[in-house]
């Protein structure tokens, strides 16, 4: 195993990764896919990478933190390299806390319009804003009530 790819890929882990991200990171390093591939092996096998763990934290931040939508989790997700039905785990199993992400979002996004003195610009900026975070215009619907 090339030993200086390693401790590039040891130091890229710092914060949480997903195998792909140092797969990326490596190649972009300078080091052949063989090399990278290797490495990338290795340091799944020993646990310094898991993609379901990664996964995990990166929908419930996404939820909590964050206030995206499913939608918008699952692109970026995707982006990252995961699989369908990690994604889909994942969110299923956090379900839960979208309801209160949409209503975060719409609580900033109410609060940062009350200057608009128009009420239909006003409704339409935050379901614009709403949809932009990945929430789906069903549950936007719902709970727009300008």
């Amino acid at each position: 195993m090339n030993e200086k790819a390693y401790n590039y890929a040891i130091k890229y882990l710092k914060n949480i990764k997903t195998k792909k991200d140092v797969y990326d990171y490596l190649i972009r390093k300078g080091f052949s896919d063989e090399e990278t591939s290797e490495v990338c092996d290795y340091i799944e096998e020993v646990g310094l990478v898991d993609d379901d763990l990664y996964v995990k934290f990166f929908v419930e931040d996404s939820f909590r933190i964050k206030n995206k939508g499913t939608k918008k989790i699952v692109y970026e997700l995707k982006r990252k390299g995961i699989d369908d039905d990690k994604i889909d785990e994942a969110i299923d199993a956090a379900k839960d806390m979208e309801y209160e992400a949409l209503k975060e979002a719409y609580e900033r996004k109410l609060d940062a319009t009350k200057s608009e003195t128009d009420v239909y610009k006003r409704r339409t900026k935050i379901i614009r804003f709403l949809l932009s975070r990945g929430f789906d215009y069903s549950d936007i619907k719902d709970i727009v009530d300008i």
